[in-house]
């Protein structure tokens, strides 16, 4: 680096995301709200995947005129890929979980961010890698290494706690390798933050901190909400796994016979990738015509709109006995400033929302979940912005800015201390 001292302008950091905009991914989405909300220089590595889908609506916001992005390909080799996609399929324990199906982009990005130092008019002062994918952190590792700089490791969602990993023993080496050099191990929920750190000893779980999803409030159109012929709920968001669009048809059914007229004017709106069957496999084909609709996925700005001028927003999760996890989507349906209600277990997202002042309930309980649409259903739509305003206030990207800042005071402090 061509200079020994930092920025005089602000911090400088080096941050490491293999998705940032314009790819169109929600952790793409919200490390650049994040970031685009800070005034220090910045170095972005990002990951280049010609796979991934960039979204024109998805732009990076970096506002110091000494940030920069760099975009370092990911070149799979087709080889080792073939041999991955066998393995996941006999379900052999390491196939492309070392630790993940990014790992080829793993020395090119040290290589390439190595470089882009050398030739950067400022020095950063401390490292951060957002993951997933986790060979991120595996960057992040090397680089801090190398660089001796102080390192936040930010976890979006489980890692070697991720129930269906295969190569566990390989998962926790890894995650404790990391937990062990970075200064510190951020987390976006205080639930996850549990269950992660639960299993180190104390001198570890110190390092952990909380640094949850924001909102960009000016990222929504000042033409919210307003009152139609029909009542909208919509989701918005893709599926997979056992988090599927039918726990909603016995709920459905059940309002059809016991509270007809909540039905009525009612509109339901699937709005993401999903493409529902045809034929006889058809779980929707006895609802009634507009009841339960499908569109297709919208770019990210478009996803905003839909979600404020919604009547209210619907959460649908896994039905699983108690989920740790904080879904980004939440965070942005809080955004929007529409009520919220959440087909969700007992856990993290449940917390929020009825922070927030919405309605939950377990979507394995078709009973329980009719009753929640119902309870809703039998009122007017409140009008726009709603929620608690002070637990909507915690999420804006402002809000979480000024915690990204403490945690970076801490991470320093760590490392003046060793």
């Amino acid at each position: 680096m061509n200079s020994a001292e930092s920025s005089a302008d602000g911090l400088g950091l080096l941050v490491v995301s293999f998705h940032f905009p314009p790819t169109a991914e929600p952790r793409a989405i919200q490390v650049g709200n994040l970031l685009g909300a800070v005034d220090w220089p910045l170095l972005v590595a990002r990951g280049d995947d010609p796979r991934r889908r960039p979204d024109p609506t998805l732009v990076p916001r970096l506002s110091h005129p000494q940030s920069r992005v760099l975009s370092i390909p990911y070149r799979p080799h087709p080889v080792g890929v073939r041999l991955e996609f066998h393995g996941s399929n006999y379900k052999l324990p390491l196939a492309g979980y070392s630790p993940d199906m990014f790992h080829y982009w793993r020395r090119p990005a040290v290589k390439a961010i190595r470089q882009a130092l050398q030739d950067l008019p400022w020095s950063p002062q401390a490292l951060i890698t957002f993951a997933q994918p986790w060979t991120t952190h595996l960057v992040g590792l090397d680089l801090a290494h190398g660089l001796r700089l102080p390192w936040l490791a930010h976890f979006s969602d489980l890692w070697a706690a991720w129930p269906f990993m295969p190569g566990a023993p390989l998962t926790r080496r890894l995650e404790a390798a990391v937990v062990r050099r970075a200064s510190r191990a951020l987390f976006t929920s205080q639930e996850t933050l549990d269950l992660v750190m639960a299993k180190y000893p104390p001198a570890l779980a110190a390092k952990a901190g909380l640094l949850t999803h924001s909102f960009v409030a000016s990222d929504y159109p000042a033409q919210g909400y307003a009152p139609g012929p029909r009542r909208v709920i919509r989701y918005l968001g893709n599926f997979y796994g056992r988090r599927h669009p039918s726990l909603l048809v016995e709920p459905l059914r059940i309002l059809r016979q016991s509270r007809p007229e909540l039905l009525a004017n009612l509109s339901i709106e699937i709005v993401g990738s999903y493409q529902p069957p045809s034929g006889g496999d058809n779980p929707f084909a006895g609802l009634p015509p507009g009841l339960l609709t499908f569109r297709p996925a919208v770019p990210h700005q478009d996803c905003l709109a839909l979600m404020a001028q919604a009547e209210a927003l619907l959460v649908i999760e896994f039905p699983v006995a108690r989920s740790v996890w904080l879904p980004s989507k939440i965070v942005e349906y809080i955004g929007a400033g529409r009520p919220v209600l959440g087909m969700v277990p007992d856990g993290a997202s449940r917390r929020v929302i009825e922070a927030l002042g919405g309605l939950t309930a377990d979507p394995a309980d078709p009973q329980a979940v009719a009753a929640m649409l119902a309870r809703y259903l039998e009122r007017p739509a409140p009008s726009s912005p709603w929620g608690d305003q002070a637990v909507r206030g915690s999420f804006r990207v402002e809000s979480l800015a000024a915690q990204l800042a403490q945690e970076v005071g801490k991470a320093l402090a760590v490392s003046t201390s060793d």
